[in-house]
């Protein structure tokens, strides 16, 4: 598994030059590895298990939302006994899939851990979250599907959401953030989603993003 930033692992797909695939991340930290998972589409991760396990497995794997959920996810608990978690709203659609969620949080910002919060951020479901993981190395702004690099410096958003407004009041509340580095999960993407930011690029990155959902 190819160490894609300080810290964070790509664990699905295998190659970073492979797209067209949903992104998984294995985030390396000493109070517990964290598995950031979007297994839309029928991804398999099982063949990962034993890296996974020699890199000192999973602890939790967090969900941005339902569309990232799978029966995978049972499949990483288990054999890690990592439990899923994720907003109270979504918890509900997942449970209802039949997927094991340990945990859920209330609907606000929230702090899951010392170096973990959570921040709601609506649109494409409605109860889908970004997470912030504060490391010793940066901090990291996971923010699932709801933007993604489309080449030749475009950035777009899913436009099979849930409800317009709420997702572009979620990317101007992600435009204001501060964080320096961002980690995307979309299958849309047309490269491995993790860039390095700075304060000017950041607002740039989301500001076009509204401006392609404005034209939807």
């Amino acid at each position: 598994m190819e160490e894609v930033y300080p810290r964070v692992r790509l664990v699905y797909p295998e190659s970073k030059f492979t797209t067209g695939q949903p992104f998984t991340y294995l985030l390396e930290r000493p109070a517990g590895n964290l598995l950031l998972a979007n297994f839309s589409g029928g991804v398999d991760i099982t063949p990962m298990f034993d890296a996974i396990e020699a890199l000192g497995g999973v602890s939790l794997q967090l969900v941005t939302d339902r569309r990232a959920a799978s029966e995978m996810n049972n499949h990483v608990f288990e054999r890690f006994g990592a439990p899923v978690i994720c907003s109270e709203i979504e918890a509900v659609a997942l449970r209802a899939q039949g997927i094991k969620v340990g945990d859920d949080f209330a609907y606000e910002e929230v702090s899951i851990a010392d170096d973990l919060e959570a921040f709601p951020t609506p649109g494409l479901t409605p109860g889908g979250v970004c997470y912030l993981w504060h490391s010793d190395m940066s901090e990291y702004m996971f923010v699932g599907e709801i933007v993604f690099p489309a080449g030749s410096d475009a950035w777009h958003t899913p436009t099979d959401l849930d409800n317009l407004d709420d997702l572009f009041e979620s990317l101007e509340v992600l435009q204001e953030m501060e964080f320096h580095v961002m980690v995307g999960s979309s299958p849309q993407a047309t490269e491995v989603p993790v860039f390095d930011l700075n304060a000017g690029k950041r607002w740039n990155i989301f500001e076009k993003a509204m401006e392609f959902l404005e034209d939807q």
